[in-house]
């Protein structure tokens, strides 16, 4: 990104003649794994690559946008995950019954063909095909399958991908409802025979026309006993986090294992005093002695002034160094009377 930056502009119109020429794409990347909530492998295209790909979307986004269901809700501007949960509840309100599905290696099984007949359908300039064409045969698993998860074209593609799905649903089967996050997806019907034949046949449409298989886990269920989805426990009349991703955020850490986060005003940085002797590795042979949590209002060093900052001392020792905390009164309301 530095090298890039150093001489910007040159490097935006060398960019810019690559894209018309043909050459566009440098096809580095950078992989990496996480494992929240399940491990994922990550590949994250070069700079240069990644100014391409915002270039490419900022033209093709909002086309693809428009295409998509109104019930769709990733990595679009005024969704997201919190808009889905809310329209979900909507359906359990409406509808007797709901199929809750997800697609197997959703982004690793998109067909490269069928994905540029897609876009053939909403584009014509025969340039701009072709750097599509050109982006997808850079993947690092090679040509003919697969989205890398971690580029910005990756998330358009594969939600366009789906968007046939929605379609087939909504004007087909005739579905009550439908709530799509990617390839999390989630339909209402009437009754129980209702919902399991348009689980067949949305399994079927799926694998004929996008060559995807639906995990083997799929629920028929009542909208009366609610469903998880999203990390979240979506009920009629309530609306929680899942008992997943529950324990996911609320898990125990260990005292010093994050990352200090950015230091506030020295006002609302006082020190406290924790009953801890051992509260991380460095304190483990303080013995008695009590750790001191957050900067004072009285440091004379900058280090010892962030919020973050950790110290032991003698539970008797009483310093300049100790200070206090602000917190904000509540004020109390007059009545109308006084």
């Amino acid at each position: 990104m530095q090298r890039f930056a150093v001489d910007l502009d040159r490097e935006l119109a060398r960019l810019r003649d690559d894209m018309l020429g043909g050459r566009s794409l440098l096809g580095e990347w950078t992989e990496f794994r996480v494992f929240d909530p399940k491990p994922r492998r990550i590949l994250a295209p070069c700079f240069r690559d990644r100014v391409m790909h915002h270039a490419l979307m900022a033209h093709m986004g909002p086309v693809l946008d428009r295409a998509l269901a109104p019930d769709t809700f990733a990595c679009r501007v005024g969704k997201g995950t919190h808009a889905a949960v809310r329209r979900a509840q909507r359906h359990l309100r409406a509808h007797p019954w709901y199929v809750k599905v997800d697609v197997r290696g959703h982004f690793a099984s998109v067909d490269h063909g069928i994905l540029r007949d897609v876009l053939a359908r909403r584009f014509k300039h025969p340039e701009l095909l072709g750097l599509c064409a050109r982006a997808l045969a850079r993947t690092p698993d090679g040509p003919g399958r697969g989205l890398p998860i971690g580029a910005l074209t990756s998330q358009h593609f594969a939600n366009s991908y789906l968007d046939a799905l929605d379609r087939h649903l909504l004007q087909e089967l005739r579905v009550g409802g439908t709530v799509r996050y990617m390839d999390d997806v989630v339909w209402w019907c009437p009754t129980r025979e209702r919902a399991r034949e348009t689980l067949a046949a949305a399994r079927a449409f799926l694998l004929r026309e996008r060559a995807l298989v639906l995990k083997p886990d799929a629920r028929v269920g009542r909208s009366e006993d609610g469903l998880s989805s999203l990390g979240f426990r979506v009920g009629q009349g309530r609306l929680g986090l899942s008992l997943r991703r529950g324990a996911r955020d609320h898990r125990p850490r260990r005292c010093g294992s994050l990352a200090p986060r950015r230091a506030p005003p020295p006002s609302t940085a006082g020190r406290v005093t924790v009953g801890c002797g051992r509260c991380t590795t460095r304190y483990r042979s303080m013995g008695s002695n009590r750790v001191h949590r957050g900067g004072s209002w009285n440091n004379h060093d900058a280090q010892n002034l962030r919020a973050a900052n950790r110290n032991a001392n003698p539970p008797g020792d009483r310093n300049d160094n100790l200070g206090f905390r602000l917190a904000r009164a509540q004020t109390p309301r007059r009545s109308a009377a006084s």
